[in-house]
């Protein structure tokens, strides 16, 4: 009988525990099964040597290295930027300061991180929009599932939290400052060159499909739409816990930052099947893409940059690639009316979206197809 081929185990080392803590992560996700190392470096676009010699020296890393290998392992920035060490910190920097100045990037003010989970849990809710139809009932939730999450976890629950929810319950809280809910308008866009804005859109939008193709869950692929089953998967990896609250019929989300070990995806508990399909695949791409830190938690509803993002990230997996061509190919339809066609299904499935902001992920969607035949 053939021998069966089996993945060589890499020679133990006296040094082991001497690796740097993002190459001892990497090895012991491979030998668990988790990832193929040859994908995480052609998502880096490395080869697996020179992946194993960036993680040992970390200020080699670009920024969008660095998001896809967070991506791959399950890790926010945060946690990333913690395990990369000081010797990246003046890469980090300088990084940073290239994104802000960057005419796509969105631009945030520096903000310390959390000295506790009390502290932590008032910016999360502070951030979510409580003049939003389902703010005040997300602001709740968020609150209950942190709770259950302290039991979970044997640990303790502030007493700043029942203090927090009574204020919930309450007056209005002062909240952040209010961002523009880009799912109400979207401007249809002149003919002509794509804005630096969408291009940025469309690089973010690649490595965040690349990251979850890498999880191994097929997304985006020839059998796209990915089966629940692995969407609730993809989910466990990046370490989201599913809370379900009253919101109404819509596919808006609130993702946090992790509380007590675990992030938390706040969705609707009277949203239809095909809504609760678009909400795990947003609530995913901002996992997935680093949208979500402990030192700003992502505003609900989000960002104009990162909602588009994330909802054209769901959408390459709920309108794939393969579909898109068929359409190009047996019904001929030209640019223009595919882009209405996708806006269309855009629509039937979120429930909620306006046509305009429908037509415009539509729009960056066929965008997507053309440009990265993704």
């Amino acid at each position: 009988m053939p021998a069966i081929a089996t993945r060589p185990r890499r020679p133990a080392s006296d040094d082991a525990d001497e690796a740097p803590p993002l190459l001892r992560l990497l090895d012991a996700a491979e030998e668990a099964g988790e990832l193929d190392v040859r994908q995480v470096a052609a998502a880096l676009g490395l080869d697996t040597p020179s992946l194993r010699a960036a993680l040992a020296a970390p200020g080699a890393l670009d920024r969008a290295q660095r998001d896809a290998l967070g991506g791959a392992l399950g890790l926010d920035r945060t946690r990333l930027r913690a395990l990369l060490g000081p010797e990246a910190a003046p890469m980090l920097a300088s990084s940073e300061e290239g994104a802000a100045a960057a005419p796509a990037a969105v631009v945030e003010e520096h903000a310390p991180a959390p000295r506790s989970t009390a502290e932590l849990l008032e910016r999360t809710v502070l951030a979510i929009d409580d003049a939003a139809p389902w703010g005040r009932a997300a602001r709740l939730a968020v609150l209950d599932a942190a709770e259950r999450g302290a039991q979970a976890a044997g640990r303790a629950v502030p007493r700043e939290l029942h203090a927090l929810r009574a204020r919930v319950r309450g007056a209005p809280l002062a909240t952040a400052p209010v961002v523009e809910d880009a799912t109400l308008d979207a401007p249809r866009r002149p003919r002509g060159p794509m804005p630096p804005e969408d291009v940025q859109v469309l690089d973010d939008v690649v490595r965040t499909v690349r990251a979850l193709q890498t999880a191994g869950s097929g997304y985006d692929d020839l059998f796209a739409p990915v089966h629940d089953d692995a969407i609730l998967a993809l989910l466990r990896r990046f370490t989201l816990a599913v809370h379900e609250a009253p919101l109404g019929a819509t596919c808006a989300v609130v993702v946090t930052p992790a509380l007590y070990g675990r992030a938390v995806l706040v969705r609707s508990s009277q949203a239809s099947a095909e809504q609760r399909r678009v909400a795990r695949r947003v609530a995913l791409a901002h996992a997935a893409a680093g949208h979500v830190r402990e030192e700003r938690p992502l505003p609900a509803p989000a960002p104009p940059h990162e909602a588009r993002v994330a909802a054209l990230v769901a959408l390459a997996d709920l309108v794939p690639f393969w579909q898109l061509g068929h359409a190009r190919r047996r019904a001929r339809l030209g640019w223009g009316a595919l882009t209405d066609d996708v806006a269309r299904q855009a629509a039937a499935l979120a429930g909620d979206w306006t046509w305009a902001w429908a037509r415009e992920v539509a729009r960056l969607r066929v965008a997507l197809y053309r440009r990265d035949g993704l």
